[in-house]
């Protein structure tokens, strides 16, 4: 607690009050006081309490000594798992600002509220129960909270331990909740493997006659949302859970399956979406993962009269693509963008805006392909489209050439000679991700063409001849 006391003692000086004269008006012993503001001593619930109703200090002086008093109920280690999150939330977002609307009241009913961003996480790591769950129908007014949330989930290294299942209202479809920009593969990208989305399935709700749409089930609790997602109410009552279930295994045996899964594309998304972070496994050319032709389609719906900020609109977009945003801002930049972007949606980006960072090291990984396909032969090129998963609108080639070698691309519009294709390429020797990445074909590959080897080097050739010119003429 030495924290809390030296917060309470700064604060207590910042408004002009004496120890005693502020141990008065709180109804607390002097002395005891003292020993709290140095570190020797605890202080009560009540007496916190007395603290927090005498209105003496501001709101947010509140909220920060209640985030502290708070850290008493935690271990080392989640107090040390607290300080690494809060290090990494790289966002411009002051974080006191109440800007993570997540709130319960005395029945256990989530409802949308305000509450300070230290608290929420708090309450996250905390682990409690009701918070296995994450519920992410946030008004698209909170965008800044995606922006939190989405970072503080990516550099979470306790993910798939604190979270059982993850719920998404509309898996992205509609433009008035968090879930336009959230989709259940941004999870995925994330690592996040535990989780399910269960639809369309008319419940009676525990307390009225209103019909639940969706719900999540397991075998200890479960969570029901009314139509419009508004409430949600969590049950940890056996009996009511059972009866649930049969109404659930109902549904299977007469031939219906309510649950949407993501459990076998989870492992796929991973390597797929994580290929920056290089290791001995993994090896890549700087510029992985240029940004595809973003036509992104999600927005386009009756976006106009809610638009977000411009901005956060396009970070939205790259957090979709599963691009660092501030990494890649040397030739991504939201200058180049804005150019692009029009009434919720964002055009194509001429190539001459999205160019390669390292052209070198392209230019060698592009001939080591070359050199693989004209010598080894028996090369195959998988066109992926895995739309069915709302993923990305880009097709992923698969080259097989002894180990993996992943070619995503994006074709631009044929009708405009300025319509950019994006690249990207990478070489994967691990055996294993080779294995489960070709057992996952039925699951992704929608349609498949096989290209010979005579077409895939000349395309590779010409690649590099376009780099190479490029790069001695100094344009890159």
């Amino acid at each position: 607690m030495s924290k809390f006391g030296e917060v309470l003692r700064e604060y207590i000086s910042k408004n002009g009050y004496s120890i005693n004269e502020f141990a008065g008006k709180c109804k607390i012993d002097r002395a005891w006081l003292s020993n709290v503001l140095s570190g020797r001593k605890e202080l009560s619930e009540a007496k916190f309490d007395n603290i927090l109703k005498s209105k003496l200090l501001s709101e947010s002086q509140n909220e920060n000594l209640i985030a502290l008093y708070r850290l008493k109920d935690f271990s080392s280690d989640q107090v040390e798992r607290m300080e690494y999150i809060m290090e990494h939330l790289s966002r411009k977002i002051r974080r006191n600002d109440s800007i993570a609307p997540i709130k319960y009241d005395e029945n256990r009913r989530m409802y949308l509220g305000k509450a300070n961003l230290l608290s929420v996480l708090y309450r996250i790591i905390e682990n409690k129960d009701e918070l296995s769950f994450i519920y992410t129908n946030i008004p698209t007014e909170a965008e800044e909270s995606l922006d939190v949330l989405y970072d503080f989930l990516k550099h979470d290294d306790y993910k798939n331990i604190d979270y059982k299942h993850i719920f998404l209202t509309d898996n992205g479809v509609s433009i008035h909740n968090i879930s336009t920009y959230f989709t259940i593969c941004d999870f995925a990208e994330l690592g996040y493997t535990d989780f399910s989305v269960i639809k369309d399935v008319e419940l009676s709700s525990l307390n009225t006659n209103d019909f639940f749409p969706y719900f999540i089930l397991t075998d200890k609790k479960i969570m029901l949302f009314d139509a419009e997602f508004n409430n949600a109410i969590v049950s940890f009552d056996d009996k009511i859970i059972n009866v649930h279930t049969r109404k659930f295994m109902a549904l299977y045996e007469k031939g219906e399956n309510p649950v949407t899964s993501f459990s076998n594309a989870v492992d796929l998304m991973r390597t797929l979406t994580s290929m920056h972070n290089s290791s001995s496994e993994l090896s890549f050319t700087p510029d992985f993962c240029v940004t595809p032709c973003l036509d992104y389609d999600i927005l386009n719906k009756n976006a106009a009269p809610n638009l977000p900020d411009k901005e956060l609109l396009i970070r939205a977009v790259l957090n979709h693509y599963n691009i660092d945003y501030s990494h890649f801002s040397n030739f991504v930049t939201i200058e180049s963008i804005n150019r692009f972007a029009k009434d919720g949606i964002i055009y194509e980006i001429p190539r001459d805006y999205l160019l390669p960072v390292d052209v070198e090291s392209r230019i060698k990984l592009l001939k080591s392909v070359k050199d693989n396909i004209d010598n080894n032969g028996k090369y195959k090129t998988y066109i992926l489209n895995p739309t069915k998963f709302n993923y990305n609108s880009y097709d992923i080639q698969v080259e097989k050439i002894g180990v993996l070698t992943v070619c995503g691309i994006r074709q631009g519009n044929k009708d405009n000679a300025q319509s950019f294709m994006g690249e990207w390429l990478c070489s994967i020797d691990d055996e294993n991700i080779f294995k489960d990445f070709m057992n996952l074909e039925k699951y992704l590959i929608e349609s498949k063409t096989v290209y010979s080897d005579e077409f895939s080097s000349q395309y590779v050739s010409n690649i590099i001849l376009e780099l190479s010119a490029q790069h001695s003429k100094g344009e890159m």
